[in-house]
């Protein structure tokens, strides 16, 4: 006797499925640009044993209001000689804000902020 297939008994066989490439075809992956980006400035080393440059400018200004003089002689440069002299008048320190005139005063400050408009109009 021979044995039945299971077509014959009729039993459902898959389909044989259709060959797959051993390795599909690969898409390129997306990468996006780097942004570029400014090189970022080097910062000069400063000698701290030097004497700092309003001392240089102005050595009457005592050491003690160097920090002082120094932080309001940027608010001049980056807002304007009112704001710093408002600031220097609001800690009521007299020997800061003569500090803060001679400083200002020197013909090479008055100029540099003459040149970039930080002085009021006349």
């Amino acid at each position: 006797m021979a044995i039945p297939t299971p077509e014959e008994e009729g039993v459902l066989v898959p389909a044989e499925e259709p060959a797959v490439p051993e390795q599909a075809p690969t898409v390129p992956e997306y990468a996006p640009a780097e942004p570029e980006t400014p090189p970022v400035p080097m910062v000069p080393k400063v000698d701290v044993s030097a004497p700092s440059p309003i001392a240089e400018a102005n050595p009457a200004v005592p050491e003690e209001l160097m920090p002082q003089v120094q932080e309001l002689v940027d608010v001049a440069f980056n807002e304007g000689t009112t704001t710093a002299v408002e600031k220097a008048r609001a800690t009521g320190n007299a020997a800061l804000i003569d500090a803060l005139h001679a400083t200002l005063s020197e013909p090479e400050m008055h100029d540099a902020l003459e040149s970039r408009g930080k002085l009021p109009a006349a």
